[in-house]
């Protein structure tokens, strides 16, 4: 087994992992994501965004090993967490393991072509199979439990794993918080990295929140359903406040930025017709074999093709000035547009139905537990938009309904 090792990251510094870890790192299944780019296409808009799903991996291993180690240091050996209390150095280990797992199955490019190519799966399943197959064929036998259906129950979480079928063992109170410690909306280690990180990379300062106090504020609570779950401290409001606010304002800024999703339109495409020919859905095997170099090499042979179907969207990507031209939908517009559907490319809404950004709870100084859209003066709003994608003739036909 390969002896422990340091890794420097751009963001967070020297990240440390130990003999099992570097095993893992060092793996051509999760060395694959090296040439997996973090943000897609973004980097055609912004140089700098050209970091891979592999450094956010090892960040987001070393952001839940923070938010686990604060968490322990609030918890005694009683109560329905005494088992987490009492076994906390197993726990962290499948922890990390499982943030330093939880992005194997992305496709080339990240979430560009994930719809089209998945339909009703994700890369969640990906990487269940991966984990299943690939990953751990390796000793973890100083873990001392089943390693390798918790690490992936961890990884991808009770809802998707539901959502998904896995066939996976039910989820205990100390796992789906394990598991929120890496994938809630809120407290999560994977989003608190890609904020930072990406707008790091993109030059931007909207991703920049105060995380180091929001994970000193993380606690648990009893929900309403009598259900253990993650809450944050009443002085740590503020915290989740910035980092909902630098959510929207990335997403206003970079993920969809006109011709970052016009871009990932017309590359989607390209994705899915690729992972068609390779029929990469069929073994683990082929699947790994893909990479972002893969897809450009694919973009430049098409584009020497003029009589390739495909030729304007390998043009797009080559020389975005010939790229289509997106329209933001309302769904009153999306009923008006039904009807040129053969001039315009439809994608609804892929953030889903409208929900509060303050879905979580508070737990006040007196320990009264309040829902935080009850404390906070916020109002964030919700990008309920649909998106279009037409050639500027077709572009034309319609844009009076989106004006």
């Amino acid at each position: 087994m390969p002896n422990s090792k340091k890794i420097f990251d751009a963001l967070h510094g020297f990240i440390h992992l130990n003999a099992i870890e570097s095993q893992v790192a060092e793996h051509q299944s999760f060395r694959r994501l090296i040439d997996v780019r973090q943000l897609g296409v973004s980097y055609l808009v912004y140089p700098g965004a050209t970091h891979s799903r592999y450094e956010h991996s090892l960040g987001v291993m070393h952001i839940a090993t923070e938010i686990f180690d604060n968490f322990i240091e609030k918890l005694d050996d009683k109560g329905i967490l005494k088992n987490l209390a009492m076994h906390s150095n197993i726990y962290r280990q499948v922890l990390r393991l499982a943030a330093l797992c939880h992005d194997l199955g992305h496709l080339p490019f990240s979430h560009t072509a994930e719809a089209r190519v998945f339909k009703e799966k994700s890369h969640e399943w990906m990487t269940a199979q991966i984990l299943e197959k690939d990953l751990f064929n390796l000793d973890t036998s100083e873990i001392g439990v089943e390693a390798k259906e918790l690490v992936a129950k961890i990884a991808i979480g009770p809802k998707k794993c539901d959502e998904l079928e896995l066939g996976l063992s039910p989820f205990n109170p100390i796992e789906k918080l394990l598991s929120q410690m890496i994938t809630d909306d809120f407290f999560g280690a994977d989003r608190i990295d890609y904020l930072l990180r990406d707008g790091k990379c993109c030059g931007l300062s909207y991703g920049q929140f105060d995380y180091l106090q929001l994970i000193e504020m993380i606690t648990a609570i009893e929900n309403e359903n009598g259900e253990m779950e993650l809450a944050v401290e009443e002085a740590g409001l503020a915290a989740c406040e910035s980092m909902l606010l630098a959510r929207y304002f990335m997403y206003s800024r970079v993920y969809y930025h006109p011709l970052v999703k016009t871009l990932s339109y017309h590359l989607s495409i390209i994705i899915e017709k690729l992972c068609q020919r390779k029929k990469v859905l069929n073994s683990v095997d082929s699947y790994l074999a893909l990479s972002d170099a893969d897809v450009l090499v694919e973009v430049k042979a098409i584009a020497k093709n003029k009589q390739n179907a495909l030729y304007p969207h390998a043009i797009a990507i080559l020389d975005p000035l010939k790229a289509y031209k997106m329209m933001r939908l309302t769904d009153d517009h999306l009923k008006k547009v039904s009807k040129y559907d053969a001039f315009c490319d439809i994608e609804v809404n892929p953030l889903g139905k409208n929900r509060s950004a303050f879905n979580f709870f508070v737990k006040k100084k007196n320990n009264q537990i309040m829902k935080a859209d009850q404390l906070t003066e916020l109002k964030i709003p919700h990008y309920d938009y649909h998106f279009g994608y037409a050639t500027d003739e077709n572009f034309k036909k319609i844009e009076k309904f989106i004006c």
